[in-house]
């Protein structure tokens, strides 16, 4: 009896517990403020949120609006007591992240409870587009040579995203690509670890889902900007053999 109470309190406090993670990582509109306050150009500007676009570990992301000009933008919001500071990825794109196929980033916020990044919307990641778009193959190495762009400019600021994938690329007008997701970028000087020592004792960091992620990050070494490129070329076959050429696929072209 004793030990089927405790194995049924042990598991409410395990649900709870999960339930208030999942809380503190996914921000609900109404736990925003009415209004959300950006000094932009030495001028203190209001925008109202519109709705929610996602999140990921350490945070959500929302559309919101200009209250006066109508324009809309992304906004990231993150609690406060995340071990990553929003602080951080400011840094990083104000003094090495610029790019014209880099998100336009325009600020950084903080109050009591939450730190917010502000960043130009754009409404449909390269991943989505290409699921849902047979590109031709000139497009697509369009695209591709963006992305080289993108990781090359890195690889001379030093710089390795660690987490490259389509998912994190946007897609603007005229099939212009934009990288927008640095929340694991590190210097290869200075690098802190994606996977601990439990993650790769217990095997979560060759877990399917990871496998695109350079097999040096996933161990726990240091690495370069060559990891990047493994992500790249990794996550790139996934979608190569729905390019169209002529009257075949890629895949015939190279065959």
């Amino acid at each position: 009896m004793y030990l089927r109470k405790y194995f049924l309190i042990t598991i409410v406090l395990i649900f709870i517990n999960y339930k208030l993670i999942l809380c503190d990582q996914d921000i609900s509109i109404s736990s925003l403020p009415n209004l959300i306050i950006f000094k932009r150009d030495v001028i203190f500007k209001k925008y109202k949120v519109i709705s929610y676009l996602g999140h990921g570990v350490q945070g959500s992301v929302f559309l919101i609006e200009d209250i006066q000009t109508k324009e809309k933008f992304a906004l990231k919001v993150q609690p406060k007591k995340t071990h990553l500071t929003c602080n951080y990825i400011a840094e990083l794109f104000k003094n090495y992240l610029r790019h014209e196929n880099i998100v336009e980033f325009y600020g950084y916020y903080n109050d009591s409870n939450y730190e917010y990044l502000l960043f130009e919307y754009l409404p449909i990641t390269l991943h989505t587009y290409l699921f849902r778009n047979k590109e031709t193959f000139i497009n697509f190495l369009f695209i591709m040579k963006q992305m080289l762009d993108v990781l090359n400019f890195l690889r001379v600021q030093k710089i390795v995203i660690g987490d490259f994938k389509f998912d994190n690329m946007m897609l603007a007008e005229n099939l212009k690509i934009k990288a927008i997701d640095f929340g694991h970028a590190v210097f290869e000087k200075k690098q802190k670890r994606l996977f601990s020592d439990k993650d790769i004792k217990n095997g979560k960091n060759n877990h399917k889902k990871y496998l695109y992620i350079a097999p040096e990050i996933r161990n726990g070494q240091r690495c370069s900007s060559i990891a990047d490129i493994y992500s790249f070329g990794y996550v790139s076959r996934e979608y190569i053999n729905d390019v169209i050429i002529k009257d075949g696929k890629v895949s015939d072209f190279f065959e």
